[in-house]
């Protein structure tokens, strides 16, 4: 008989990770149902009633301690959690120590890394985040990573995952597939450029560049970057234009509305935005790193996402881009994507099925 695969969904708080559990589990819905046992979601938010609602078994969640705090109990005594048998999707980064097939979904890159994030909170969080990945290690039967960089940044800190990592790239979100798609390079130079940069203000994602960017450029009225950052505080409307995060709808109207993505991110372990724009056709103007270049090849404008002179030839470049009617073309790119969120669901289960 065929033990049941239960998902663990229930550390899952963050606006990017809740939307990739509200894109996959229909998926494993659609494609897996008979297979699905227990789905763990969290007590609130926006997953609380998910399963539910897709007529799944729900189990939810109460976390009575911080949320760090609770992810270092969970991983170190996991029957308090979640006291099943049968195999386990974890979609949290941190193994658990449970028995039967593990499959852990792997997506924080300094975690992985071990690399400097900016502050001694964050350093701290990694250093026993890598210390509860080691210790639980043991029990993974497979490692899901969305690209070869994390993929190989995961083999050469945890080399005795050799052998069981995976690589499930993501497709753009199912709400942006009912985005309305437009024809790009409307932008004719008679209104300000519109650029727009969907990220937290962690200090990976590079806002101090836009900073630094606003500060030598700030006198050109030609282009507005709109930013998902707090409005409260902010200085009065000009180039950098913050408007708090965005929901579904908030995000598909910015969307529409941006001539091309802006993305100077230091350091991605993916990079959807970027899958985001090419499934819309979007032109994009990114920071040239590795992430970048595995994900858009040859379609993308790239500028060294250190330096604001940098950023502002690029901008230029693709302001004359617009001027002459260019709509990049992402095809081939996309043929290495899975073409549906059911795609992926179905290479998530398959590797329940390997030895």
């Amino acid at each position: 008989m065929t033990r049941p695969i239960h998902v663990s969904a229930s550390n899952i708080h963050g606006l990017g990770a809740s939307q990739l559990v509200q894109s996959l589990l229909p998926a494993l819905a659609a494609v897996g149902r008979d297979r699905l046992g227990t789905i763990f979601v969290p007590e609130s938010g926006p997953l609380a009633g998910l399963a539910a609602d897709l007529g799944l078994s729900a189990a939810k969640i109460a976390r009575r301690l911080p949320n760090a705090a609770s992810r270092v109990v969970e991983c170190l005594s996991t029957s308090r959690y979640y006291p099943v048998d049968g195999n386990m999707l974890v979609l949290g980064d941190l193994p658990l120590a449970i028995p039967g097939k593990q499959v852990l979904l792997v997506h924080r890159l300094h975690m992985v890394s071990g690399a400097d994030t900016g502050s001694a909170s964050g350093n701290a969080k990694v250093a026993v985040s890598r210390w509860l990945f080691r210790r639980n290690a043991k029990y993974i039967h497979r490692a899901i990573v969305q690209s070869d960089i994390v993929g190989n940044e995961l083999r050469d800190n945890f080399p005795g995952l050799d052998g069981r990592i995976s690589v499930i790239p993501q497709p753009a979100p199912r709400w942006l597939s009912v985005a309305a798609r437009k024809q790009w390079g409307e932008w004719n130079g008679e209104r300000p450029l519109r650029l727009f940069y969907p990220a937290s203000a962690y200090p990976h994602k590079n806002h101090a560049l836009l900073n630094r960017y606003t500060s030598d450029f700030g006198a050109r009225e030609d282009v507005h970057i709109v930013v998902t950052l707090d409005p409260e505080g902010a200085d009065q409307p000009g180039m950098l234009m913050p408007i708090g995060v965005q929901g579904e709808e908030g995000m598909r109207d910015q969307y529409h509305r941006a001539d091309a993505l802006l993305f100077p991110s230091l350091a991605e372990s993916y990079g959807l935005p970027l899958v985001e724009a090419m499934t819309l056709g979007l032109p994009i103007v990114v920071a040239d790193l590795p992430y970048a270049r595995s994900l858009c090849g040859d379609t993308a404008i790239y500028f060294d996402p250190m330096d604001s002179g940098a950023l502002d030839q690029a901008i230029t470049e693709l302001k004359q881009r617009l001027s002459a009617g260019w709509q990049p073309d992402y095809t081939a790119r996309l043929a290495l994507i899975p073409r549906d969120w059911n795609d992926v669901a179905e290479r998530m289960i398959a590797l329940f099925d390997l030895p």
